[in-house]
């Protein structure tokens, strides 16, 4: 109603679909269903071209599409092996299928705009918060699931603790506590902001592109085909802000498990 009378004579259906999810249920227990749709369609396209992919494999002679992939691959393992350096962590095909799950999902709801002018069958499933926040807690969970396994649990609970000072005794031993809590708060703020990054991005994105069609007329024949391409940039930035953000929290939580005692040792020493 209120985009209806802001926007006399222009036909603000198209616009109140891409802010509005469809729904069955409410409250908590409401399911997206156009999110759940294009969901399984990404998922589809992504099995099918994996699927073409292990086909089209070829030594000697490998297709542009194989090439292609392989560039993304190599490319990949080379910022994990610079992230995570020697550690025995191998996050390789997570942060691969992570990556090209995200791409293809922050493209899917671009260039059928130009076609269909509707977002009901055609949303990127990131344009729904509720799949970003999942994405993020996923790979929040992995990061402590990492962090244990390499820590050990005693290391993963002390590292808390350890970094302020050696000593839990003393004047300064409170900041030990302080600092545990300010972890705390970091790790939860974690998945929000990683979440909202990519959701804000392209829910803006689309968004922007559903306005030029709708109020541009004539004009978004240009205007169109300008911001899907730039929106295509942002999708790719942001499918590789969010890989990269996932492999840098899980170096982070995998950092030397003796670096927090052999600080801990060093600081002891030089007091004595």
């Amino acid at each position: 109603m209120l985009l209806t009378s802001a926007l006399p004579g222009i036909d603000t259906k198209p616009i109140e679909e891409e802010t509005v999810h469809k729904t069955i249920g409410s409250g908590f227990l409401a399911i997206n269903i156009d999110t759940i749709i294009n969901l399984l369609i990404v998922s589809v396209i992504f099995l099918i071209g994996a699927w073409v992919l292990r086909r089209q494999l070829r030594r000697d002679r490998p297709s542009r599409f194989q090439v292609i992939v392989e560039m993304i691959i190599d490319f990949l393992n080379g910022l994990i092996r610079d992230t995570l350096g020697t550690k025995p962590i191998n996050i390789a095909p997570l942060a691969i299928s992570l990556f090209t799950f995200l791409l293809l999902s922050n493209w899917f709801g671009l260039i059928p705009f130009l076609f269909f002018k509707s977002p009901y069958f055609f949303k990127s499933p990131t344009n729904d918060v509720n799949v970003a926040f999942a994405l993020a807690i996923m790979s929040i969970v992995l990061l402590h699931i990492y962090s244990i396994r390499f820590r050990t649990p005693k290391g993963y609970v002390k590292h808390y603790f350890s970094v302020v000072t050696p000593r839990w005794l003393g004047p300064w031993g409170w900041t030990r506590v302080v600092f545990a809590f300010l972890e705390l708060i970091q790790e939860i703020s974690r998945p929000i902001t990683l979440s909202f990054r990519l959701y804000f991005n392209i829910f803006v994105g689309e968004l922007m592109l559903v306005l030029i069609i709708v109020l541009l007329s004539y004009a978004s024949v240009i205007a169109g085909p300008v911001w899907v391409g730039f929106s295509i940039f942002v999708g790719a930035v942001q499918a590789f802000i969010f890989t990269m953000l996932t492999i840098a929290y899980i170096a982070m939580g995998t950092e030397t498990a003796h670096s927090d005692d052999e600080h801990a040792e060093g600081a002891t020493a030089a007091a004595h």
